[in-house]
């Protein structure tokens, strides 16, 4: 999975940076990084990210920007080719039904890098 324009959302810093890192050293673009959901959905349309990867729990609410943000991409902007929620715990928000071209992983269940990439490359896979 390389060649991708890729955007991170997250409000921890280490790992908002750390998963664009590893992105970028896999050959993608990092065309953003935001610690909070207030303009999340105005930089993916201004960026045009093939994927977003987002935290589902972030400020100002720390309650479900993310999930919403990730579902408001799919109506608005359907040409992003991916959104994928992470999260350090399981909710009852993650369940809602989402169309081909997003994910869900849960933070501390990501146990291999290559693995994580290979799931990046799938949600982005039309």
């Amino acid at each position: 999975m390389s060649g991708l324009r890729a955007l991170v959302a997250d409000d921890d810093v280490l790992l908002r940076a750390g998963v664009a890192n590893l992105l970028e050293h896999a050959g993608n673009e990092n065309v953003g990084q935001l610690g909070s959901g207030t303009d999340l959905l105005d930089q993916v349309a201004a960026q045009r990210p093939h994927i977003a990867i987002v935290d589902i729990r972030m400020p100002p609410t720390h309650t479900v920007e993310g999930l919403d943000a990730a579902a408001a991409m799919q109506v608005d902007l359907p040409d992003v080719a991916g959104a994928a929620a992470v999260s350090s715990r399981r909710g009852r928000a993650c369940s809602r039904d989402f169309r081909r071209g997003t994910g869900y992983l849960l933070k501390s269940r990501v146990i291999d890098i290559d693995e994580f990439l290979d799931s990046v490359g799938h949600v982005t896979r039309r």
